[in-house]
């Protein structure tokens, strides 16, 4: 397996911020949700839309639409793209550690040999170059 590149990762999320947002913006913009004055309902949604795009694109096609645009794709520890479950923990339970403390967990994709940052450790999942 060929580790996908810290930048190439940073951009992938960017990409992805931007593609979530859109959406949102859209949602707004129809009167979906209300982003001026977000109620529970709203915030609810915006959660769920959040969840639904980085785990539902990444446990059917093995990568968000940043990571597909970059060239990279999220495996197992037997390069095979990885089960619903192990991307069910990474999105949730392994970004939320990864973001408990100041980031940290994002950050250690810099200084991980593997480029592993703690929500891939916990999801047993590593990010790669697809070929």
């Amino acid at each position: 397996m060929e580790y996908a590149g810290r930048l190439h990762r940073f951009a992938a999320f960017v990409i992805d911020v931007v593609v979530v947002s859109v959406i949102i913006l859209v949602l707004d913009a129809a009167g979906v949700i209300n982003l001026g004055e977000p109620s529970g309902t709203d915030q609810l949604l915006e959660a769920v839309i959040s969840f639904g795009y980085y785990t539902l694109l990444t446990a059917a096609f093995g990568a968000t639409l940043g990571k597909m645009a970059l060239g990279m794709r999220v495996v197992d520890e037997g390069g095979q793209k990885a089960g619903f479950f192990k991307v069910l923990i990474r999105e949730t339970i392994g970004k939320i550690v990864s973001a408990l403390v100041l980031f940290l967990g994002y950050v250690w994709i810099l200084f991980d040999g593997k480029r592993q940052g703690w929500h891939d450790k916990i999801g047993g999942t590593f990010v790669v170059k697809a070929r």
